[in-house]
C-alpha cells in the first residue's frame, strides 16, 4: 500500500492497514484471497494483485481474485462495488487489452453492480477529483433527510431567481419556477420544458441515499429524456457529485447501506 489509491486508504483507515499488514506478514493473504474491512459507512475489499510489492501484477492474479469475488459475493453481502483499474497502475497491466476483458467476463453477468474509477493523481475533468474521492469515502449520508434535501433545492431555486434569470443545465439555459401549492418545479429552456414534482424528487432521493448513487437507468421513463438536466440540477447542491452517468452523495455530516471499495495493492 505504498502508492496510489491504496496509499490514500492506508492513511484514511490505519486500523485496516494494520489488519492487512498482519495477514501479509503471516502469509494469510495470498493471490486469490480477499480481505474485507468494514466501517460504519463504507466496506473496503483488499484485492491482492501482486506476490510482492516490487513485482509486477499478472493477468492470472486478477482473474483469480475476480473469481473469488464472484464466488463469495453472496456470503460477503456485496451487490455494489467501486473499483480502480486493477493491476494497471504500478502493476503494469493494460486495462483495455488485459484486465477489462476479465472484469467483463466474470462481472458482467453477475448480480454485482460495478463502477470503474480512475484513481490516480492526474484524473481527467469528467472524473471525480482526488479530494472528492477522499471526502466521499468519509461521507455518511444517513443524516441527510429528504426534507433537508428538498429545502436545499428550494433555497437554490430562490437564490438563483433573486440574482439571475436562468440556470445552466446540460449545456442549455433554463428558467426554473416553483409552484408551492402543487409542489412542482417547472423547468424550461427555448427547446425543452418538463415538470419535476416533489414525489419525483423523493423517489430519486431515496435511491440516491440508500444505494449511495443514482444512475441514468434509475430515472423514471417519463423523465429519462431530461436525465442530464435533472442530474445537473441536483449537482448544484455542493454535496451531490456527478461522475459520468451517475451522481453520488458526498454528505459529510455523517451510508445506511454500505458501499464496497476495492483496493488492488499488496
Amino acid at each position: 500500500m505504498g502508492k496510489g489509491i491504496a496509499s490514500d486508504f492506508k492513511k484514511l483507515y490505519p486500523q485496516m492497514f494494520e489488519e492487512y499488514k498482519q495477514l501479509c506478514d503471516t502469509n494469510k493473504l495470498n493471490i486469490g484471497d480477499l480481505h474485507l474491512y468494514k466501517t460504519p459507512n463504507k466496506w473496503i475489499l483488499n484485492f491482492p494483485t501482486k506476490e510482492h510489492w516490487r513485482s509486477p501484477s499478472k493477468v492470472e492474479f486478477i482473474e483469480r481474485g475476480i473469481q473469488k469475488l464472484v464466488a463469495d459475493a453472496h456470503k460477503l453481502q456485496v451487490n455494489d462495488i467501486a473499483m480502480p483499474k486493477l493491476g494497471c497502475g504500478n502493476g503494469g497491466l493494460d486495462w483495455e487489452s488485459q484486465v477489462k476483458p476479465i472484469v467483463e467476463k466474470y462481472l458482467k453477468k453477475s448480480p454485482i453492480n460495478v463502477s470503474i474509477y480512475e484513481f490516480d493523481k492526474d484524473i481527467k475533468p469528467e472524473h471525480l477529483s482526488q479530494k472528492d474521492i477522499e471526502e466521499w469515502l468519509l461521507s455518511e449520508p444517513k443524516n441527510l433527510s429528504f426534507r433537508l434535501f428538498f429545502e436545499d433545492l428550494l433555497d437554490l431555486y430562490k437564490q438563483k431567481t433573486l440574482f439571475i434569470e436562468t440556470i445552466p443545465l446540460a449545456n442549455q439555459n433554463y428558467i426554473i419556477s416553483y409552484n408551492e401549492k402543487e409542489e412542482i418545479f417547472a423547468i424550461q429552456s427555448d427547446e425543452k420544458k418538463f415538470i419535476l414534482s416533489k414525489e419525483d424528487i423523493k423517489t430519486m432521493f431515496f435511491t440516491l441515499k440508500n444505494r449511495g448513487k443514482l444512475c441514468f437507468e434509475d430515472i423514471a421513463h417519463e423523465l429519462y429524456e431530461y436525465r442530464d438536466e435533472i442530474f445537473d440540477f441536483f449537482t448544484k447542491l455542493n454535496y451531490v457529485l456527478k461522475n459520468e452517468d451517475k451522481i453520488i452523495l458526498n454528505y459529510t455530516k455523517k451510508a445506511d447501506v454500505p458501499t464496497l471499495e476495492i483496493l488492488d495493492e499488496i
